[in-house]
């Protein structure tokens, strides 16, 4: 393992590997730069885990369940094979409901105090009854 620290230069925030300046950015591009790279490290660990996420996938998909674990369409595509032709899955689940894939499931974090849509709506049903 390498060893990474950071440090500040005034307004600057500076990124060192090993001994060696490796980012060198005012403060205001970091927020940016960390978002692109945990876009590209869930993007890796995807495909370092492929085989887990197809068999997984393979799984739901076979007892009908239409959430995805993915959204890389060639593993939706492994997994959808998977699901209809492996034997030793069709034996323990026998009847594949056709059910498509609607993606995979997102959570949204909301603030101390702001109002939930959902809590919103809910509010608005009681009132009315």
């Amino acid at each position: 393992m390498n060893k990474i620290t950071a440090g500040m230069r005034k307004e600057r925030v500076v990124l060192i590997i090993d001994g060696k300046t490796v980012l060198d950015l005012h403060w205001k591009h970091y927020n940016d730069v960390i978002r692109v790279i945990k876009q590209a490290a869930a993007q890796a660990e995807e495909y370092e885990n492929a085989n887990q996420v197809i068999d997984h996938q393979a799984v739901m998909m076979r007892a009908g369940m239409p959430l995805g674990l993915s959204d890389n369409p060639a593993i939706l595509k492994a997994a959808r094979q998977k699901a209809l032709y492996d034997k030793q899955l069709r034996a323990y689940i026998p009847s594949v409901k056709h059910l498509p894939v609607v993606g995979t499931p997102r959570l949204k974090q909301y603030k101390p105090g702001q109002i939930s849509p959902l809590r919103l709506r809910g509010r608005n049903d009681e009132s009315t009854n």
